[in-house]
């Protein structure tokens, strides 16, 4: 149930992303999304968490658990607001399962199909794999990269419960059906989209557990550590993308645990912007570093197109 509610507030919606114990709730239960929740509050956001668990069932299934949320959510008193429509804003696996409700790919807990109801105005994907997550393969044994021969991965994965072979990071490889129907079936362009993605790796996000930092550091293409900038942005859809110089979450390792991109004050004050409409190339300048690699584009503009896109991610 929920407690006071600010109606002259407009409502976001957290979604988090995968993981074998749906993590930071269990430890930090009133911390979640960290410094992003707080910028949204402080810009007089009412926010909303959804909380899913276990968070390693199917995309569909969870999309019919995401669904049944927002319904609870618009029965709380949104339903005359904005006309019934909310704001969401979701990480990693919680991004593509949210995406799925919108392509009609959800399903209720007896496989029935649960069909889109029109209501999400704005959807913020943040280090989404829209194309699927070469480290899913990994986790899941499919890769040539076998973890079993690097122990130090090995442990840094238990550690950090990111074990794979769960019918969630099944749907997160690359090549996945789910992934597939997700880029096949009719995309909704009902709902207006940003992306954002990270690009930076575990080397350069810690100093410290220098036997295991490699393991989460792909150097071969732009990535956050766990998902490519190429299977994170939608620009072949004419959606904006950003890119951020963070790594892909908020994992329990020194000096990464206390703000990844699904933490980080300038992702939640990219997603204001975003949110009020407010979203330009003069207006994200302040929270933009292009020294370090990090853009803004929008494919309907004349910009040309970032280098790291141009390269394929």
């Amino acid at each position: 149930a929920p407690g006071k509610i600010d109606y002259t507030k407009r409502p976001v919606l957290l979604i988090h992303g995968w993981s074998n114990d749906a993590k930071h709730i269990e430890n930090n239960p009133d911390n979640e999304w960290g410094n992003l929740q707080k910028e949204l509050e402080d810009k007089g956001y009412q926010v909303w968490r959804l909380q899913y668990s276990p968070a390693n069932l199917n995309a569909m299934e969870t999309g019919g658990v995401i669904s049944d949320a927002i319904d609870k959510l618009l029965d709380y008193g949104y339903k005359d607001f904005n006309n019934g429509k909310i704001d969401i804003v979701a990480h990693s696996f919680g991004g593509i399962v949210i995406r799925g409700y919108t392509q009609n790919l959800a399903i209720d807990k007896n496989g029935n199909q649960i069909l889109y109801k029109e209501n999400i105005r704005k959807l913020i994907l943040v280090s989404s794999p829209v194309g699927g997550s070469y480290f899913a393969n990994i986790i899941d044994d499919i890769s040539t990269i076998k973890v079993s021969n690097h122990p130090q991965c090995k442990e840094l994965i238990e550690d950090e419960k990111l074990t794979g072979k769960s019918e969630a990071t099944k749907d997160m490889q690359i090549g996945s059906e789910f992934t597939w129907n997700l880029n096949t079936f009719p995309f909704n362009n009902n709902i207006d989209y940003l992306t954002i993605s990270g690009k930076e790796l575990l080397n350069d996000a810690t100093i410290l557990i220098p036997t295991k930092r490699y393991c989460l550091s792909n150097t071969w293409e732009t990535n956050d550590g766990v998902v490519a900038l190429y299977n994170s942005n939608l620009i072949d859809k004419n959606i904006p993308s950003v890119l951020l110089d963070k790594f892909h979450s908020s994992i329990k390792i020194p000096l990464v645990g206390t703000e990844g991109i699904d933490l980080y004050s300038n992702t939640g004050k990219i997603v204001d912007l975003f949110l009020r409409d407010s979203l330009t190339p003069s207006t994200i300048s302040s929270f933009i570093n292009k020294n370090s690699g990090e853009y803004y584009y929008d494919p309907k503009s004349t910009d040309e197109v970032p280098s790291q896109l141009k390269s394929g991610g």
